[in-house]
């Protein structure tokens, strides 16, 4: 295998570790931007808020995942399996660490998703 198959296998497999936090990430993102608006009682919102909201959704959003994604390398058994079918898949060495530091994000950032929303449709429904 050459350097570049190495370099494209490790980042495939990267990205599904990526992918797997980032999408619950961003519906909180988006729960979270949509309880703001809704609970909102002040009509106008000020650039230094914009700019306050657009931090904290490129946090939420690019940097934990960013995270997840290195402290997959305290956990992985070896660099990744290749399965037929799917290519280059991580692995996850089985143990009390890998629920803390891979597996528990995505369940994490769906359930505050979950009482954002929620409180979103609690809002839209009291108006």
């Amino acid at each position: 295998m050459s350097q570049t198959d190495r370099i494209g296998s490790l980042s495939a497999s990267k990205m599904i570790i990526r992918v797997s936090v980032g999408i619950p990430a961003s519906v909180l993102c988006i729960s979270r931007r949509l309880y703001t608006l809704t609970a909102v009682k002040a009509v106008a919102i000020t650039s230094g808020d914009k700019r306050r909201m657009v931090l904290i959704d490129l946090l939420i959003a690019v940097v934990v995942p960013i995270i997840v994604m290195v402290l997959h390398c305290v956990v992985q058994g070896h660099r990744f399996d290749i399965l037929g079918q799917v290519g280059c898949y991580p692995v996850v060495y089985n143990s009390i660490p890998a629920y803390f530091l891979c597996f528990m994000w995505p369940l994490v950032l769906g359930v505050i998703s979950f009482v954002y929303s929620a409180l979103t449709l609690r809002f839209f429904w009291l108006r």
